[in-house]
């Protein structure tokens, strides 16, 4: 890729970039930049700081600018952004989950330097800060002992499901002394085989063929969802929900809306029967602060001094937030 970054690095204008980009810590705008070039000045810019991340203003957009980007990178990343209003995990399959959790296991790694391109809507919805996701990561080491009990409780509690025989990431099986995980993350499922309670080998394989591909000393297992919460935690959020849905419930009563009582009383005893099945199931997008004191935007998970933030065309990305923001608040309401 030098070949093509040399000529932009020689422009007086690049170097006046880059020399203000390493001093400024607010705003520096760039103009005149034709369709085709954006992709090439971004990547010209990355060696600034190790974390980067392009903003557009919409999903098609930003597919594009991912498209373009991986021309010079392959190691950028799509973030997609979840419908605010009417996402449900169950409906979509655990794709776009997937697609999100790849990009927190990189932004949690750091090895190397990283690029993230989404859109408005991607930076608009609320997330657990990285610490808490980081403490949900199991990890299995050759010649360590394991608690089969135990790591079936806490698969499940990471939102992944049990099966006979995985075929799909997020999935989970146990026969004998063999443990087979398809983690969110990977592309192959991985196979753990025991000798009594201690880990013999770890290997991936082949969905289809069940032949072995790599063996590995170690590896990770990602949480196969974004929201996941201890009991503790679940009970108090389905406490205060409970109390804010019979307040609701009594004012839809007065005001004669009978069905849209029914309606609301419905959805919230949906909701409690998926978290008794799991800590981390879905459609609680739009209450999760009823569980989480704290909770961040996909902006927080970039920090002030390591990262490059890129807004591509900025007075559409203002005009597309305020429209989701109005959007949203109209449906709250």
């Amino acid at each position: 890729m030098k070949t093509f970054l040399q000529p932009l690095q020689n422009l007086a204008e690049m170097e006046e970039i880059q020399k203000q980009a390493k001093k400024n810590c607010g705003i520096l705008e760039i103009s005149g930049c034709m369709e085709s070039q954006k992709a090439h000045l971004m990547y010209g810019l990355s060696g600034l700081f190790p974390c980067h991340l392009i903003i557009s203003e919409d999903e098609r957009s930003a597919k594009q600018m991912y498209e373009d980007y991986r021309f010079y990178d392959k190691r950028v990343y799509y973030y997609p952004a979840k419908d605010l209003l009417f996402f449900q995990a169950d409906i979509h399959g655990n794709l776009l989950i997937r697609q999100r959790m790849q990009v927190i296991r990189a932004l949690l790694e750091r090895e190397d330097e990283i690029t993230v391109v989404t859109s408005i809507d991607g930076c608009m919805d609320y997330l657990a800060p990285l610490e808490k996701i980081e403490k949900q990561l199991i990890y299995f080491r050759n010649d360590s002992t394991l608690d089969m009990d135990k790591l079936t409780a806490a698969l499940v509690h990471m939102g992944y499901e049990r099966v006979g025989q995985v075929e799909m990431p997020g999935q989970f099986s146990i026969r004998g002394g063999i443990i087979d995980i398809y983690s969110l993350t990977e592309e192959n499922p991985w196979r753990i085989e025991l000798w009594g309670d201690e880990i013999d080998s770890i290997r991936s394989f082949d969905v289809e063929s069940q032949r072995s591909i790599e063996q590995v000393d170690e590896v990770t297992i990602d949480p196969a969802a974004e929201y996941i919460m201890s009991v503790s935690v679940r009970d108090r959020g389905l406490k205060l929900i409970d109390q804010d849905m019979k307040q609701q419930v009594q004012r839809l009563k007065d005001a004669g809306n009978y069905e849209a009582a029914a309606r609301l009383k419905q959805a919230v005893a949906e909701l409690k029967d998926n978290l008794e099945l799991s800590s981390a199931a879905s459609g609680i997008d739009s209450l999760v602060q009823y569980f989480y004191d704290h909770t961040v935007s996909f902006l927080d998970y970039f920090t002030e001094k390591d990262s490059l933030i890129i807004l591509d065309e900025p007075a559409r990305v203002a005009e597309k937030g305020e429209a989701v923001t109005a959007e949203y608040r109209e449906s709250m309401m």
